[in-house]
């Protein structure tokens, strides 16, 4: 996939097209993503039809050139590529930077917090079967507006430990890395609203919306995203006639009206696919040159480590999440269920510690 220049924003595809593309990735092996979060992605595709699907033996399918095995911790999953308008996706309120920033589920006193977060967890299909899709309930769809709202803020105060200017960068050079992203529905009283929040590449996809001048939070939340994107393409357009030279911040914009990005389509172990997506962001943590603060640093080697842990088989999925700091210290079946704030916090330390200091001879000094 080569970036071409262009000299406008380009039409969305029709409700007929997406559609289509949404059966040929449900008949394709893999795939186990939603068929609302599929055709939430695909919504947002920026290139031909024919460039995504094949034919084999009657029935249409995804590219088998545009699928790549995304292996990490010991699980698998399914990526896409493909290219999609600039303002898709949305920033992500788990993102690995910011998470010192949010309350902790596993912090016992949080539990009325104003900016706690709800526990992830895994959509299930129709049929009951968990699919390649993460789900978190909110209260309305304002908190839901309010928490990506937060989440790109929290992203811009940290963006100063940066060496350059990133949005300049993407204004002047356009994004060439592409972006990892995940479904995620918001499940709201007022209806389920199906987004693409980015896994890897958040500033990124903060920039493009300021540079787009982009209401994320809008167009997550549109009845009809065909409509609002042919609504978004018609006035940015607009402003491409209006600017009167090259500098022109409407034509800067064209750099990244359309990027590569990364789609996690399907996944062998649906239960386990937060931890996967997550992994290889976390090891980004780990990194000096990329300055994250030391306690962020630590708490990604922290979570590395109990990552391992859980795909030897030391500790299971639901201790895993609440070490990390996922879920709280209730779900622990050590914890009694009368357990007071001091004591839940105790218990937690205690098993941390123990996985981190393990004693000579012990198990876990072996896992690599």
């Amino acid at each position: 996939m080569t970036n071409e220049p262009l000299s406008e924003h380009p039409a969305p595809h029709t409700s007929d097209t997406v559609d289509r593309l949404v059966e040929a990735a449900l008949a394709t092996d893999g795939i186990n993503a939603p068929r609302e979060a599929l055709a939430a992605a695909f919504a947002y595709a920026a290139e031909p039809v024919d460039r995504l699907i094949i034919t084999e033996h009657g029935r249409e399918r995804i590219h088998p050139a545009r699928l790549r095995p995304l292996s990490v911790g010991g699980e698998a999953a399914l990526a896409m590529s493909v290219r999609l308008y600039g303002c898709a996706g949305s920033t992500w309120e788990r993102n690995e930077r910011n998470d010192t920033c949010w309350p902790s589920p596993a912090d016992p006193a949080a539990a009325t917090a104003k900016w706690l977060l709800p526990p992830i967890e895994i959509w299930h299909g129709p049929d009951g079967k968990p699919t390649a899709s993460l789900s978190v309930s909110m209260t309305s769809v304002d908190r839901v507006v309010e928490v990506i709202g937060r989440a790109s803020t929290l992203l811009a105060e940290g963006d100063g430990r940066r060496g350059y200017d990133l949005t300049e960068d993407l204004m002047l050079n356009g994004q060439e890395e592409p972006c990892l992203m995940v479904a995620q529905v918001y499940r709201t009283p007022e209806g389920d609203f199906w987004a693409w929040p980015t896994v890897k590449g958040n500033n990124r996809t903060k920039s493009r919306h300021q540079i787009l001048k982009t209401d994320q939070a809008a167009l997550l939340t549109a009845t009809d995203v065909t409509a609002s994107l042919q609504r978004w393409t018609t006035e940015r357009n607009a402003d491409l006639e209006r600017a009167d030279s090259d500098d022109h911040p409407a034509r800067l914009a064209l750099q990244v009206a359309v990027v590569k990005a990364r789609l996690v389509v399907g996944c062998t172990e649906p239960e386990l696919l937060y931890q996967t997506v997550q992994a290889g962001n976390r090891r980004d943590h780990i990194h000096a040159e990329l300055g994250f603060p030391a306690v962020n640093e630590d708490r990604a080697v922290g979570r590395g480590v109990l990552e391992k842990y859980r795909a030897a088989g030391i500790i299971d999925t639901t201790v895993y999440r609440v070490l990390a700091g996922e879920l709280p210290i209730t779900r622990l079946y050590e914890c009694p269920p009368d357990a007071g704030i001091c004591e839940q916090r105790d218990l937690r330390s205690r098993l941390l510690l123990a996985h981190f200091f393990p004693a000579a001879g012990d198990p876990r000094r072996r896992v690599r």
